[in-house]
Order: C-alpha cells, then sequence, then structure tokens
C-alpha cells in the first residue's frame, strides 16, 4: 500500500514515465526470450531523435532504474533497450554501448548501458571496468 501512495503522489509526468519504463522493462525482457539481442539493439538504435523534448535523460534513467527493482529479470541489457527507446521518444540521441570484461577472469562478462549527451543514463557503475564493443 505504501508503494502505491508513493506512486499516486508524483507528478503525473513521472507516473506516466514509470509506467512507460515498466512496460517497457517487461517487454525487453519477454523480447530478449524471443528474439536475437542484435536485432532488438538494431531496432532501438534505428530510431532518429527530433527535437529535445519531454523527460531529461536523468528523469530516464531514475525511472528505468527504480522500476528495475519490481520487473523481474531487468538485466542491464533490458534496462538498456528500455532507456535507449525512452530517450529516442524525448527526441534525445542516446547510443547503447555493450562491453566485456578487462580483467583476466575465467569467464566472460559483459555489461551494457546508454549514453546520451556524455553522460551515462543507466548501467554506469561498472561501465569503466569494461571494454566497449564496436558497434557494426
Amino acid at each position: 500500500m505504501q508503494r502505491l501512495n508513493r506512486f499516486l503522489s508524483l507528478p503525473p509526468s513521472e507516473r506516466r514515465l514509470a509506467v512507460k519504463s515498466a512496460s517497457l522493462l517487461a517487454f525487453f525482457r519477454v523480447a530478449l526470450w524471443l528474439t536475437p539481442p542484435r536485432s532488438l539493439i538494431d531496432r532501438v538504435g534505428a530510431r532518429r531523435p527530433g527535437k529535445d523534448e519531454g523527460p531529461s535523460p536523468d528523469q530516464i534513467g531514475v525511472a528505468v532504474r527504480r522500476a528495475a527493482r519490481h520487473i523481474p529479470g531487468s538485466t542491464c541489457l533490458v534496462q538498456a533497450l528500455a532507456a535507449s527507446l525512452l530517450l529516442s521518444r524525448a527526441g534525445r540521441e542516446s547510443h547503447l554501448r555493450i562491453g566485456v570484461m578487462k580483467a583476466d577472469r575465467p569467464a566472460l562478462s559483459a555489461h551494457a548501458w546508454v549514453e546520451s549527451d556524455g553522460i551515462v543514463v543507466v548501467g554506469g557503475d561498472e561501465s569503466d571496468a569494461y571494454h566497449v564493443l564496436p558497434t557494426a
């Protein structure tokens, strides 16, 4: 009940962004089961931004990270895809980055994050520890 009250106390624009974030996280979580990741990344990246309008990159990042706490399976890639699409819809340029761990480890470790206007929107906590893979 406390979560619902907190949600209802948000301004309408933040509530809409929270619902969009949660919906996209759930969508991309299921889509990654059914579609190759490269295909989703290409489709999300294919959108071209227009005028800067709507929520800021910071607002989008906060909304996606908050919603991810409540959507099971919201991996870094799922969050990056959702944030990238929300940024595009808001008319903002974004770059989805995928990297592999720099340190020598027995298992491969990868991470995804999104950058916009030179800042990391989601996934930034660990992005410095990864080599960015080239985009095709």
